[in-house]
């Protein structure tokens, strides 16, 4: 049996809870003792961890994130043609100011939320 088990089934006897959490550093299930610390069989302590929906949400910022910019670089591209743009031109970075504002009042929505 490795030490990472042995120590497992030693907090589990000490009454720690198993965590649905894992060890950001080795994947390992965590504990919470009964004095409220987080720990990983294999490194200990872990001073904080992110809760899966704490996850869900930094990803959903960054991807976010990720279409406002490449929003924000395709009206630049559009910006540089204003002198000599065409009807089309002018409707296509309509549509693109247009959904760059409802990204970034969606943005906006989930700050509030948290």
């Amino acid at each position: 049996m490795s030490n990472a088990i042995k120590k497992a089934a030693e907090l589990l006897k000490e009454g720690a809870v198993m965590l649905p959490e894992t060890c950001p550093i080795c994947g390992s299930p965590l504990y919470k003792l009964r004095d409220g610390r987080i720990v990983c069989p294999v490194h200990g302590e872990i001073m904080k961890i992110k809760s899966k929906k704490q996850e869900t949400e930094m990803k959903v910022d960054n991807a976010l994130d990720d279409l406002i910019n490449a929003m924000i670089l395709k009206v630049r591209e559009f910006t540089a043609k204003v002198p000599n743009a065409t009807k089309l031109d002018a409707e296509e970075l309509g549509i693109w100011l247009k959904n760059l504002d409802i990204a970034i009042e969606i943005r906006n929505k989930l700050k509030v939320e948290k």
